[in-house]
């Protein structure tokens, strides 16, 4: 069964490239983020850029048919642990 033809509900495993791109997402976010500001990365673009990796992350769970409240969830516990 292709990705297309699943049910709204349903989840699936990523592939190995899609558990691998927002680790590859976050590595060039932080690498663009030094370059781009030096050693003041650390007062915050470098939160922005892991914001948006988190984002892209996230997106990614919902494309695998993961919901808002899940992926939310997810985030929650993972900090909070």
């Amino acid at each position: 069964m292709t990705a297309a033809a699943l049910p709204p509900d349903a989840k699936r495993e990523p592939t190995l490239w899609e558990a691998l791109l927002p680790i590859f997402v976050l590595i060039a976010l932080i690498a663009l983020t030094i370059v781009l500001f030096g050693v003041d990365a650390a007062d915050g673009p470098l939160q922005v850029a892991l914001l948006l990796a988190a984002a892209f992350a996230g997106l990614m769970a919902m494309r695998l048919g993961y919901s808002v409240a899940v992926v939310r969830d997810a985030a929650v516990g993972g900090v909070s642990s």
